[in-house]
């Protein structure tokens, strides 16, 4: 097991990276300290590529981790052991624990209890081309979140360019030994600024940059390739050169906000096409500051999410439909789970029951309403459809209910399962015959 070894200082915000330097070159990290910068950038892009508040970078130093660089991370002056590193650490793949008081059982992390509360993690190790353990990316959350396709391969990518940094760095504490000091800024800085193009152009999202007056100072290919031109034909342009005023007074208002508050905006932005087709882009820009902490400009990042809205109508749609049917079909509607308990039924049965709604029938069994004569074998029914996934067509029952009275309903039972397939209760209507 790793001993977690921890920067104490206050949350890490850009005007912390100096102290960060600091803290990392007192601590006896030279190897990786020209390579600070780099790894604040890799934790602000692994925070705004997944919705996450808190990203952190932990090293292996000496047989310990260290944390080296972080976004929103709030320290305690205490020392506490991250066994959710240690774990990724000991993976070859990234884990993702999307709530933390129920997937971390008995071994639950310090970070999902009070002050921190996080309820989601993921971390992606960072492992040498040897394959060898370097550290640990991880990101974390006060909410509950999930991680698309899209974003695990950006946060995987982040992770390896992580190693990246740090082989860089060795090398570069190798050359410092061996150069003058001109050498060796020329070398830093050349090197931070491949890293940034290399890692910005590997990212699948549109990737912008803007100094205070919008004039653009960087454009990756994805973006390029998105409004038509080259990198040559946006750099120093402002959104009034590439887009309609009304998009271009827009986009300048949203940078002026980011820049005066400090925060970051985003937001899912509807566009209409010339052939009036929607569609809809994920945007999320946030401050650049300086080393000293001024704002110097703003970083835009979107992606396309045209895909996502229009499932997401669509199960709104269903849902509707879904209700409607079950608030207005004459028949006896309901879904079960495993223990033929009701989770969902229609309006005409929940009358039927004598409830006042159909979500009072939620819990409750047949066992609550019929007598055991009915009850019993409509039981031993559903438990057959679980075991064989064998459905049950126009079976003749007779309903005995609780308070004696008799009726009768011709039933049709099936499986009800989940988008995997699995069997997770059963589905049945019943007619009053």
């Amino acid at each position: 097991m790793f001993s977690i070894q921890r920067i104490e200082k206050e949350s890490m915000k850009p005007e912390d990276s100096q102290d960060s330097y600091q803290a990392a070159k007192q601590s006896g990290r030279d190897q990786v300290v020209s390579g600070i910068d780099e790894l604040h950038q890799i934790a602000q892009l692994a925070s705004t590529v997944s919705g996450c508040k808190t990203a952190m970078i932990h090293l292996i130093n000496d047989g310990k981790l260290e944390i080296y660089a972080g976004r929103n991370w709030e320290p305690s002056s205490q020392h506490h052991e991250l066994p959710f590193c240690e774990k990724v650490l000991a993976s070859e793949q990234a884990i993702v624990i999307k709530d933390t008081s129920v997937e971390l059982d008995g071994e639950r992390s310090c970070l999902s209890k009070a002050p921190w509360n996080f309820k989601f993690m993921a971390g992606f190790p960072i492992r040498s081309k040897r394959n060898a353990p370097l550290g640990v990316l991880s990101i974390m959350d006060k909410s509950q979140h999930s991680l698309t396709v899209e974003q695990m391969e950006s946060l995987d990518i982040l992770s390896k360019h992580a190693a990246g940094t740090i082989f860089m760095g060795t090398a570069t504490s190798e050359l410092h030994k061996l150069s003058d000091a001109h050498q060796k800024i020329k070398k830093a800085y050349d090197d931070s600024e491949a890293f940034y193009h290399n890692l910005v152009e590997s990212l699948p999202q549109h990737i912008i940059r803007k100094d205070t007056k919008g004039e653009f100072t960087f454009a990756n290919q994805n973006f390029c390739k998105a409004i038509g031109k080259t990198s040559q034909e946006i750099l120093g342009k402002t959104d009034f050169d590439l887009f309609p005023t009304h998009l271009a007074a827009k986009y300048q208002e949203d940078d002026r906000v980011v820049m005066e508050s400090l925060q970051k905006i985003e937001i899912t932005e509807e566009n209409v096409g010339l052939n009036e087709t929607k569609s809809y882009v994920h945007v999320i820009k946030t401050p650049i500051f300086d080393p000293s902490g001024k704002v110097v400009g703003t970083q835009g990042i979107f992606w396309d999410v045209t895909d996502k809205k229009k499932t997401e109508y669509e199960l709104t749609l269903e849902r509707r439909l879904l209700r409607s049917l079950l608030e207005t079909i004459p028949d006896h509607v309901y879904f079960k789970d495993e223990k033929s308990q009701f989770i969902r039924c229609s309006r005409e049965l929940s009358d039927r029951l004598g409830l006042k709604d159909p979500s009072a029938a939620e819990g409750k069994t047949d066992f609550h309403f019929f007598s055991e004569e009915h009850a019993k074998p409509a039981f031993q029914d559903d438990m057959e459809i679980i075991r064989t996934g064998q459905p049950i067509i126009n079976k003749i029952e007779k309903e005995t209910w609780r308070n004696g009275e008799v009726g009768w309903v011709l039933t049709s039972k099936m499986p009800y399962k989940d988008e995997d397939g699995n069997i997770i209760g059963t589905f049945g209507v019943s007619k009053d015959i």
